[in-house]
């Protein structure tokens, strides 16, 4: 019997024996099918990837005491009639390169695998990455598990590394890779006479790995079987789970805001009273998919923007009975205090690589720029340029002995520091850009409220398949 969560979970397989016989736990992974064209440049910054049910959660059966874990992986595969996609993103502070996974002395060096275990415990293939992108092939249960004995034509890899690889002497950030694996050329190479594998809605028996990360690092596999060797397949490995659903069959649809122009200009001081902003709806009120009920009543928010030919604006204005905040300088932790958010994806079709501007209610903001892409300057600090914010409060700041009224964060943002991911200085009329308004923090009160609603049982901002459509109007 198999149990399916939803489209952007990760399913378990139970498999059921004999009465009296404990269930078997059998981890699987759903493969949906791709909706748009993968480009395998190293970046899975595609939509349907971030799209794709993300697996992070890998064990380590023979670690030792002595061994530290591997950083975060997050493994994702898509799949076309005629092309099997896998993705692999790795946190890694030291990039190195060296023997395959095959080798002694494999842990020195990162790679990846991915193995199609044809035969439990005795057959299958192995498909490894290393940071630059080298393929190694194996078949499993050779008396030699080094390469060779398997070929594989129209293979397609590569991998990108934001960092330095071989070199001690700085501190990396991560690489990541993709693969394109051709299904009619796989079932050749098995000698089947299918010419397309897999057919929707059945499953195949994998296993994912990675070795490497710092000298010494325990390897690391999602099935988690104990004394596996690199050379056996294994014997109780996990299922990927063939789905003919498009990677984009939701029921949910992101709510849309039209950004109206600015008939006039707009002064930033925080009052949101030029007359421009008359012409702005309302996105909102900004609801609560995580809240506590403990917390008493709902905080209301309520959020406006418009833009003109160099500027993005936002006004937030916040109820607020308990208002604080204890960070004043640049790049602090703001989403400790009240504060407010905008997320803002400019390429529609690659949500993957989004920014940041997180306000708390003395107008303080911490920016950032998060995305995969290898060619885009990334990370903390990243800080945009000319971006002005000023905020009023109605209340009194940090003194709960009295009852506040609340709020008001402005913002104007140069339309061109987006340009790294949007490839262009300004919007026209009718782009469409994915965004999302958040507010968080508060000491005495805590809120966890957006415009469009996260998909995740705790709070989670961090999510930019859900983030809403911005569309730019007259």
């Amino acid at each position: 019997m198999r149990h399916w969560l939803s489209l952007f979970a990760v399913p378990v397989a139970l498999a059921v024996g004999a009465p009296g016989v404990r269930a078997a736990y059998v981890p699987s992974y759903t493969v949906f099918h791709a909706h748009q064209e993968i480009v395998v440049d190293g970046v899975p910054d595609e939509t349907d990837w971030a799209m794709a049910p993300a697996l992070t959660e890998f064990v380590a059966p023979r670690r030792t005491a002595s061994q530290p874990l591997p950083p975060a992986t997050t493994f994702r595969a898509l799949w076309t009639d005629d092309t099997l996609y896998l993705s692999f993103v790795c946190t890694d502070e030291y990039i190195t390169t060296g023997p395959g996974p095959g080798a002694p002395v494999a842990r020195e060096a990162d790679w990846v695998e991915w193995m199609w275990i044809t035969q439990p415990g005795a057959g299958g293939r192995a498909l490894a990455v290393n940071p630059t992108g080298q393929v190694e092939l194996r078949r499993l249960m050779q008396q030699n598990p080094g390469p060779g004995g398997w070929r594989l034509p129209g293979l397609r890899s590569q991998a990108t590394v934001i960092g330095t690889v071989d070199d001690v002497t700085d501190v990396d950030q991560q690489w990541s890779c993709e693969i394109a694996v051709p299904l009619s050329a796989l079932a050749t190479d098995l000698g089947r006479a299918e010419t397309k594998v897999p057919q929707p809605d059945t499953s195949w028996q994998v296993e994912i790995r990675r070795y490497g990360g710092p000298p010494g690092c325990a390897l690391i596999q999602w099935a988690g079987e104990c004394g596996v060797t690199a050379a056996r397949a294994p014997a109780t490995p996990g299922r990927f789970l063939f789905s003919s659903r498009s990677v984009r069959a939701s029921r949910w649809t992101p709510p849309e805001y039209t950004v109206r122009r600015a008939r006039g200009p707009i002064e930033i001081d925080g009052a949101i009273d030029d007359p421009p902003w008359r012409d702005a709806a309302v996105a909102g009120p900004l609801v609560f998919p995580w809240w506590d009920r403990r917390n008493g009543e709902q905080d209301t928010t309520e959020v406006r923007a418009l833009w003109d030919d160099e500027n993005l604006y936002v006004a937030w204005s916040c109820r607020d009975p308990y208002i604080s905040a204890k960070y004043t300088k640049r790049d602090a932790n703001t989403w400790e205090d009240d504060c407010v958010e905008v997320f803002i994806a400019p390429n529609p079709e690659h949500v993957a690589s989004y920014y940041g501007f997180e306000i708390n209610c003395r107008a303080v903001w911490l920016d950032y720029l998060y995305s995969p892409r290898a060619d885009v300057t990334t990370g903390f600090p990243w800080n945009a340029h000319g971006v002005v914010v000023r905020s009023r409060i109605d209340g009194t700041l940090n003194d709960d002995t009295d009852i506040d009224r609340g709020w008001v964060v402005e913002a104007s943002i140069p339309l061109a520091n987006f340009a790294a991911v949007s490839g262009r200085l300004r919007p026209a009329v009718g782009d469409v850009l994915r965004a999302n308004f958040n507010r968080c923090g508060g000491r005495t009160k805590e809120q966890f409220s957006q415009w469009s609603p996260g998909d995740t049982p705790t709070p989670n901002f961090h999510r930019p398949t859900r983030f809403g459509r911005l569309v730019f109007g007259e």
